[in-house]
């Protein structure tokens, strides 16, 4: 559509009806324009939910992730996770722990750790978890939580990180904060 303005400098012949016309497209365009929300990035949309929904109660746990706490059946999304678990076990406990079964399903560590006499006894803590082909996390299957040791700070597992590691260290045993 073409709009005509009025000029007054222009003297001749001017339709007074494409003016009227004009006059009339403008405002109905007018009426029919609405301006588009603004986009606030810093705003959340409000939700059909309440609040105070009573219905779902959500479940909740004194537990939380890296807490340094294992428990029978304790799930885990991964291998890996269920490892940095019991890191977090070790840093916790200051207990002696190795690995000792390693397999793309299965993980194993025991506490290498003993009583602190003389050809004293080992200790009997273990955990061990896998995943099996009907689940889809993995899962400690196997946890005894009896620690007959001494824990003394020291850990066969951490020796293995500096072992490993590219800063030359003299001592290769890893102490760990006795908070």
């Amino acid at each position: 559509m073409a709009m005509m303005m009025h000029d007054p400098t222009n003297v001749g012949d001017v339709d007074p009806e494409a003016e009227d016309r004009d006059e009339f497209h403008m405002e109905e365009m007018l009426n029919e324009w609405t301006d588009e929300p603004q986009i606030h990035h810093d705003v959340y949309p409000e939700s059909d939910r309440e609040e105070n929904d009573e219905d779902e109660a959500r479940f909740q746990t004194h537990l939380q992730r890296g807490d340094g706490h294992l428990y029978e059946k304790q799930t885990f999304f991964s291998g890996v996770a269920f490892k940095e678990a019991v890191v977090d076990y070790a840093l916790r406990t200051g207990c002696n722990l190795k690995q000792y079964r390693y397999d793309s399903d299965k993980i194993g560590f025991k506490c290498v750790g003993c009583d602190g006499k003389e050809d004293g006894v080992k200790c009997f803590w273990q955990v061990y978890a896998a995943i099996l082909p009907s689940d889809s996390m993995w899962r400690i299957r196997k946890f005894i939580n009896k620690h007959s040791c001494i824990p003394n700070g020291e850990c066969e597992m951490f020796e293995m990180i500096n072992k490993h590691s590219c800063i030359p260290q003299s001592n290769t045993t890893l102490f760990i904060n006795d908070s």
